[in-house]
């Protein structure tokens, strides 16, 4: 399994070429962690959750249960 992490920061052009490359990987899990909730807003968190959404097909990377 791979954790693919974000931070509080707005996903930026790093994290757009990390899950690009992770789109490749097959055989292993990715999941995606959105880490330092505790330090902003909900609804700060929101976004973040939908902008990592945005990244990729979380679907087709991932072999884990819902």
């Amino acid at each position: 399994m791979i954790g693919f992490c974000v931070r509080r920061r707005p996903v930026g052009p790093g994290d757009r070429f990390f899950a690009r490359e992770l789109e490749n990987v097959r055989k292993t899990p990715v999941v995606v962690v959105v880490t330092k909730c505790d330090e902003v807003s909900p609804e700060r968190v929101a976004e973040q959750l939908l902008a990592v959404s945005e990244l990729g097909d979380w679907r087709t990377w991932s072999r884990c249960p819902p």
